[in-house]
């Protein structure tokens, strides 16, 4: 999914990063998780904002799954801390087994349509952990995770005296920017970007340096904002609801 065409403008004397002011400049929104996960949040934002709302996507992560071949032998419960590890089970499994514990609502959301007895902790890493730890399940876990994570979930899981394998079902891959992506950054537009990991945090920031206009970002969780450096605003909750109510406050819905 694409976007209208950026003209550039004359370059304002000062980029604003990390300042909660909000200017009265049309924004155009800057879309950088990777796909699927891209044009689903865009039609989201553009059935919350407006049709006519300029949306650039440009993914900065590119999604691999890897086939998964090595699974021990029917875990008692699958762990799903992304949409992406369900769509890597899905990738691999011909059929969903057992239950699911989720990281929030639109992986708990997908992990049933999968046919997983799904169950969603409704916040991040942390409220799933402590979630599991108060269930303590007896069954053998296993977390289907991203090469990049945060939080080292099954090592805590694990000293918590919980039996919990992992295991890498997906690679994300750094993408370059689009050159749509920088003629938006130095357009005549302000831009808003919602941030929803720390890797993207990371990966977002050298595109951001080259701005020339006002930036505004939203993130969706304190971690987010950490890798930031600060953001604009912070979803009151970790999950894309919060997140659209945070963009609010810039989109003037």
């Amino acid at each position: 999914m694409g976007s209208a065409q950026v003209t550039p403008a004359p370059m304002p004397d000062k980029v604003r990063l990390g300042t909660a002011a909000v200017t009265d400049a049309p924004y155009a929104l800057l879309i950088t998780r990777p796909e699927p996960g891209a044009s689903d949040f865009a039609a989201l934002c553009q059935a919350q904002f407006g049709a006519d709302l300029t949306v650039v996507i440009c993914p900065l992560q590119r999604i691999e799954y890897r086939y998964l071949v090595d699974v021990p032998d029917a875990p008692g419960g699958v762990i799903f801390t992304s949409a992406n590890g369900v769509r890597a089970a899905c990738e691999s499994w011909p059929h969903a087994f057992g239950q699911a514990f989720c990281v929030g609502a639109r992986t708990a959301e997908l992990a049933a349509a999968a046919g997983f007895d799904a169950h969603s902790a409704m916040g991040d890493v942390e409220d799933l952990a402590a979630m599991l730890i108060a269930r303590a399940p007896a069954a053998r876990l296993l977390h289907l995770r991203g090469a990049e994570t945060v939080g080292d979930l099954a090592v805590r899981l694990r000293a918590s005296g919980l039996t919990c394998d992992e295991i890498i079902a997906y690679d994300q891959l750094e993408c370059s920017p689009t050159d749509e992506a920088r003629a938006a950054l130095k357009g005549d537009a302000s831009v808003l970007c919602p941030v929803f990991s720390p890797r993207s945090a990371r990966l977002l920031l050298p595109l951001l340096s080259g701005a020339r206009v006002d930036v505004r970002t939203v993130a969706i969780s304190p971690a987010v904002s950490d890798a930031l450096g600060g953001a604009d605003a912070v979803a009151e909750t970790p999950d894309v609801k919060a997140v659209l109510d945070a963009m609010a406050g810039y989109l003037g819905h």
